[in-house]
Order: C-alpha cells, then structure tokens, then sequence
C-alpha cells in the first residue's frame, strides 16, 4: 500500500475499515469496509462531496447493512485488503496524480471507491446517485474554496513559459526554508528596489541557493513582503525555454511581449542558469538575450549560477554587470544540525521512524567526513532522509493501527509492544513457509524476513521499534560509498 502517501485522515479511515470489518467478522476488508470508514471520518471533505451530492452517511450505512453479508467473530490484527479493496487504493493514487496532489486524501479514496465500479461500495454510491463526475467536480469545489488563504488571489499553476511557484506553495509543495531568514531578506531588499532588481544567487551545488528561493516563495504567499511585491508571483522559466525562445525573432518578440505585459505581476527565476551557455547556438548569445529580457521596465528577477565550471570566472564577471550577486556559501554543521532537529516531525510523520537526536549529529558529522564532494545542508539531509526511508520500508508489514501511531509520532507502550510483538513473530512464521517463484521474489523476500527480525529483536530488547538509529545511518553511507559500516561507526 502506498503509506507513506496518505493523510493522517485517509489513514484513520483505513484503520476504522479494519475495525467494521472485524465487527462484521469478515476476514478480509473490502471496499464496503472502506466506504464505512470514510463516512465515520465525518469532517473529511470525502464526506463534504457526499453532502454536495445529497448522499447522507446514514443512508450509506443503512444500505451497506442491508447487503454486507456477516461472519463469525474473529481476532484482530489478522485481517488484510481484498483485491478489490487493493483496486480502490491504486485508483485513488490516480485521483490524486489528476488532481497534482502528492498525497492521498479522503476524497481520493472516495473517488477511488465510485471509479472501482464492481464492488458493494460502489454499487451503493452509484444507487445513491454519488457519480463520478459529480464527485470531481464537488472535490475541485472544495479544493478551490479552502486551499490557498482568503488575502491571496489563487495562482494558475503554468503559462506558455514557465511554471508558477506560487501555485506549488498554495499546494503545500516547497519546503519550508529553515535557517535562511537573513538570506530571505537580503534577497526581498534586492527584488524590492525601484530599478535593477535583479539578484543573482552564486555558490556550489548543495548550499541551498534553491531553498532560499521556495523561502521567497512561500514568504510572499503567507506571509507579508515588502510593499512593492505585494502580490508577485514567481515564474519558473528553464534554461532550454529561454534560449528556444533567443533562437527566432517571432518567439523572441513573442516572450518580450509577454514580459513586458507581466513586468508588475511576475518575478522570473532561472535555476541552473550556467547551462545557458551549454545550450546557445550561432548567434544566439545567452548574455545578449538575458540584457534584452532585464532592460523590460519593472522586470525583476532572480537567477541560480552553481559554480564549479573552470569557465565560472570569466561568465561570473559579465554576469555581475547585471545582477546584484549574492553569494551563498555551505552552511556550518551546527546550522545543519538545527536544520535537520526543525524537519524532524516531518520526516517522522511522512515516513512513520522516531528520528533520534544522535542519529541526527551522526548524519551530519558523517557526511562531512566521507562525502567530502558534496556540500552542506544537502549532503546531511539527503542522508538522513534516505537512511529514514531505508528504514521505514518494511511499515507496509505492520498493522495499520500501529503505522498510523507512528506517523502521529506516538511508539506503542508496552501493552501494545507486547500485542505487535506476537503479531511479527507469527508474520514472520507466515513468510518463512513461501516459496518464491523467482529469484526477484526470493530476494525481496529474504530482505522482508530480515527487516522483521530485526524488528522483533528491537522490540524484545524494549528499544523503540521504528526508530531511526546511527546503525541505519551507518548502513545507508555504506552502501553510498562502500566503507565498512563498523569503520564508520567507530568514528
């Protein structure tokens, strides 16, 4: 199942279907289970398009007790999803690829549920009269009325020539800009100026030149800019679009137009902007072109240069004459270390692993130590991040329940311990007695009974049981660079 992706109400919903399941003594659950769990979730939006379309989650229950079909009693923990249930699940991920939503949401699986066709659940939707298209539209109502705030004009997300930055923000799609304030605002005081607003972010790879622009970007969304970029938006453009456009004088005069028209509204940002010149041809000089596009009155904008070309220095110093240059240096370990402690409830929530505080200084003391061509903050958290994920991807074995306790960054107590550790063992028995039939399905295989064992000892040693360690840490950087895990670990 794709965990990882749910919101923590898609989550309560899939426990809850577990939970009507085993009161109905079905021994598996399926999508009149799930339908059941959405409607007791009863301040979801999936319930909010239900009440659009005049479907109360009364008459759903009634007409799902009318038809569900009850069994014995049986235990829990021992259930898993019907096929068809599983169907629901994977539509649902493409509900939410339509919608561009990097998340699963209750309305996802709600149209998951009409869009499966076959199943109760959908049998009863379409008797009710909850169809498919009034669904979508009921949810991209919602969506509009109470995603992005009340005092911003919602963004489109493209134009013909780049991609709208603030719409990922109203879509919670940037990260947030940990430790980057002074930064921030430097780059607010070069953008906000009358004339030459032009800020050019110099520095390696890795330093987060980026992230200081998804700071600009988020700040102008949610919080209060300065006066003069009340309102901005800021366009994306790529290197390939800018110089496609310098090559004919019909796209040329077309983007000038365009700009010129947009100059009060937009704020141009080029990454990567040293491919410029990779990617000119002929007559095409990229410097040329970039003088045109900043001479526009009220044109601002900001470019990302990553040094390490031995052509830096002579494109840097033409480049100057046009830019207010700022240059971003690698952050200091103590700076990352902050930053790692302020996106640890969100590594823990998306990825269901307790990150430790040793784990943490690890990660930092250790991708300075052996990544030594990679730069701060980058470095540490891609580590720790992909460590994390190493270590969560056995989460999809584990009872919801316990997942969803997790992802709320809440490890069981040790009733619950004692309960999970039974349910692992006999798991683990269950899986010892497959027989693949491949060698794909044999390693994937072994590589789920050792993440179990070692879950089982963890827990009998009474340690947290998803709990991101330095041994985990240890072994990701491992398998980066193939120094020995006992090496790295006696650092």
């Amino acid at each position: 199942m794709l965990w990882l992706r749910f919101t923590e109400r898609a989550r309560r919903v899939i426990f809850y279907a577990y939970k009507e399941a085993q009161q109905l003594g079905e021994s598996e659950v399926n999508t009149e289970h799930l339908l059941l769990g959405l409607v007791r979730e009863s301040d979801s939006i999936a319930v909010r398009i239900l009440e659009r379309l005049g479907v109360s989650p009364q008459r759903i229950r009634n007409e799902i007790e009318r038809y569900a079909i009850r069994g014995g009693a049986r235990s829990s923990g021992e259930m898993s999803l019907a096929q068809r249930a599983k169907r629901v699940i994977d539509l649902a991920y493409d509900e939410a690829r339509q919608f561009n939503n990097n998340y699963i949401g209750t309305e996802h699986l709600l149209l998951g549920l009409i869009r499966e066709g076959e199943g109760l659940a959908a049998r009863i939707l379409q008797k009710l009269g909850a169809d498919l298209e009034r669904a979508r539209e009921a949810a991209k109502s919602l969506r509009e009325e109470s995603a992005p705030p009340p005092s911003r004009a919602r963004a489109p997300k493209r134009t013909e020539f780049g991609l709208n930055l603030n719409w990922l923000a109203q879509e919670r799609q940037l990260e947030p800009a940990y430790e980057r304030d002074s930064e921030i605002h430097a780059l607010l005081q070069i953008l906000a100026k009358p004339d030459r607003a032009h800020a050019l972010l110099v520095g390696e790879r890795g330093v987060g030149k980026t992230t200081i622009v998804h700071g600009l970007v988020n700040l102008l969304v949610y919080g209060e800019p300065l006066p003069p970029l009340s309102g901005a938006q800021v366009m994306a453009l790529t290197p390939y679009t800018l110089m496609l456009h310098a090559r004919t004088p019909e796209r040329a005069t077309q983007l000038l137009d365009e700009l010129t028209l947009r100059s009060s509204e937009w704020i141009l940002y080029l990454d990567d902007m040293e491919t410029l010149f990779e990617l000119s041809q002929g007559d095409s000089d990229p410097l040329l072109w970039l003088k045109q596009i900043l001479s526009l009155k009220g044109v601002r904008f900001v470019g990302v240069y990553n040094t390490g070309n031995p052509q830096d220095s002579e494109r840097l110093s033409h480049l100057k004459t046009l830019f207010t240059v700022m240059t971003v240096g690698e952050m200091t370990p103590e700076t990352t270390a902050r930053v790692l402690y302020r996106k640890r409830p969100e590594i823990s929530r998306q990825l269901g692993v307790a990150v430790s505080d040793e784990a943490i200084e690890r990660a930092v003391a250790w991708s300075v130590r052996y990544l030594p061509d990679r730069r701060l903050p980058e470095k540490a958290i891609d580590l720790l991040v992909s460590a994390a994920t190493r270590a969560s991807l056995g989460t999809s074995l584990l009872p919801p329940t316990f997942c969803q306790q997790i992802a709320a960054g809440n490890l069981p107590e040790r009733g619950a311990q004692e309960s999970l550790f039974d349910y692992l063992r006999r798991l683990l028995e269950r899986l010892r007695e497959l027989q693949p039939a491949s060698s794909l399905e044999q390693q994937m295989l072994q590589e789920q009974r050792q993440y179990l064992i070692q879950l089982i000892e963890r827990l009998s040693a009474g340690n947290a049981v998803l709990a991101l360690t330095p041994a985990e840490v240890a072994q990701q950087l491992h398998e980066w660079t193939g120094i020995p895990v006992e090496q790295i670990m006696a650092d």
